[in-house]
């Protein structure tokens, strides 16, 4: 047998094709391998029935409240914007909500006013859609309003019966058309404050940022940290047989773990793309059968993350590469120090830990800390929690360029440095079977 050269190049790729294919064939005939992808893409596929089902079902909860719940109004006052000039007026108002004789009705030209708990404001405005008017309605309330959405949603569909019914009689026709008028009446949506002003300035609000990280940091930690148990189970399955001796007579160290990487990244793509052509297909049978698809929450709504365009949705996919790779060669690492098939699991609990601790700070945070400006850019800057919100935060405009490009910066550098870690230390690693190997060796390692 050929002795190795101990001058040979660390950072050589030679026989990485041989590597990738063996591990993308073997994954798919591993029979665990393939039912664990046929149970992914039946979850995601029955995932948007579900969710589906149970907001149509929240729909018709709300519409018997809104026919049920006049004995517990919490309306205190009522403050109509007329910003389409319908020329509405107090009486007009009063007498389209009789139940609600003793809140405080009027009208104001003042839609940011300050919004107490128990009041409404309703904003009527205007626009021309092929030639016909249409009035349009947003429903404010405080942020912490004590006032159920249904209950506001029904006051400004009364109030704008009120609008129609003055249109029709403004056009002197008689009852025979008044439903052709009614069409120029649209309908509209609830908001709390802080949703309204981000609508009004075109930003993207607080609920739909927190869908969009949902959503990416979902395929972010579902790559990265399945990927992550793979490797690290086929790394020590190779050490403990000592087949991977023999690979090491013909394949470099670190084709041997880009192989697996990219080997494994090919079975759970075609996993992933699977299980979004099924939900995609079960969403659109569920419109075909009368659901209302559109109810559906939009962190299940699988490629919403691309209406940033094509270049944010690039950098979105330029996000999920390097988290793949910085946890995958991780993986390679933690695998390779394991000396016996029972240290797999603790290696693999660390690698997911790392991955847990960036995946539930980057959902959980933006609930929880008042001040936005400061926690997006601590976000979007510190791992392991960058990984998971950064490209989100950059395509909906919540950091700045120059904030982003430190962000994509630091994850680089770190993941050069697990590189430099994993290409003078693997073939020490991989061959040592005496004892499990502890960071601190690994690093020591890497030192020499």
């Amino acid at each position: 047998m050929k002795a190795v050269n101990k001058k040979e190049n660390i950072y050589s790729f030679k026989g990485i094709s041989k590597v990738f294919k063996f591990t993308a064939i073997q994954t798919f005939k591993n029979k665990t391998y393939l039912i664990s992808m046929i149970m992914f893409i039946f979850m995601l596929t029955i995932m948007s029935p579900l969710m589906i089902i149970m907001s149509n079902q929240g729909e018709k909860t709300v519409k018997g409240i809104k026919e049920n719940a006049v004995d517990e109004l919490k309306v205190k006052s009522i403050t109509v914007v007329d910003k389409a000039g319908t020329g509405l007026s107090r009486e007009d108002v009063v007498m389209a909500l009789p139940e609600y004789n003793d809140a405080d009705i009027n009208l104001s030209d003042d839609e940011n006013a300050k919004i107490a708990k128990d009041s409404v404001i309703l904003v009527i405005s205007s626009d021309t859609e092929e030639g016909m008017r249409n009035e349009n309605y947003n429903v404010i309330l405080s942020d912490d309003s004590v006032v159920s959405s249904a209950e506001a949603e029904a006051i400004a569909e009364e109030v704008m019966k009120s609008v129609s019914s003055k249109r029709i009689a403004e056009a002197g026709v008689d009852d025979s058309v008044s439903v052709a008028l009614q069409n120029g009446v649209s309908t509209g949506k609830v908001y709390y404050e802080e949703d309204f002003e981000a609508k009004d300035s075109g930003a993207i609000s607080a609920a739909s940022l927190s869908s969009y990280i949902l959503q990416f940091s979902i395929l972010v930690f579902f790559v990265a940290t399945f990927s992550a148990s793979y490797i690290i189970a086929s790394v020590n399955e190779e050490k403990t047989s000592k087949l991977v001796e023999t690979l090491l007579v013909s394949v470099r160290p670190m084709a041997l773990i880009f192989g697996k990487i990219l080997g494994t990244l090919t079975y759970i793509m075609v996993t992933l793309i699977l299980g979004i052509i099924g939900n995609m297909i079960s969403t659109k049978v569920m419109g075909m059968m009368g659901y209302n698809t559109d109810s559906m929450e939009e962190a299940f709504k699988f490629g919403a993350l691309t209406r940033f365009g094509a270049g944010y949705t690039i950098l979105i996919v330029v996000s999920i590469v390097i988290a793949i790779l910085f946890f995958g060669i991780l993986s390679g690492i933690m695998g390779s120090t394991c000396v016996r098939p029972e240290d797999q699991q603790s290696a693999s609990s660390s690698v997911i830990f790392i991955g847990m601790i960036g995946y539930m700070l980057s959902v959980m945070l933006p609930g929880m800390i008042q001040n936005k400006e400061i926690l997006y850019n601590v976000m979007a800057i510190v791992p392991p929690v960058s990984f998971f919100s950064n490209a989100v935060l950059l395509a909906t405009g919540k950091v700045s360029w120059i904030v982003g490009m430190i962000s994509y910066g630091i994850e680089i550098l770190l993941l050069v440095l697990v590189f430099l870690i994993c290409a003078k230390t693997y073939r020490k690693l991989i061959i040592n079977d005496s004892k499990k190997a502890k960071i601190i060796d690994v690093i020591k390692m890497a030192r020499e």
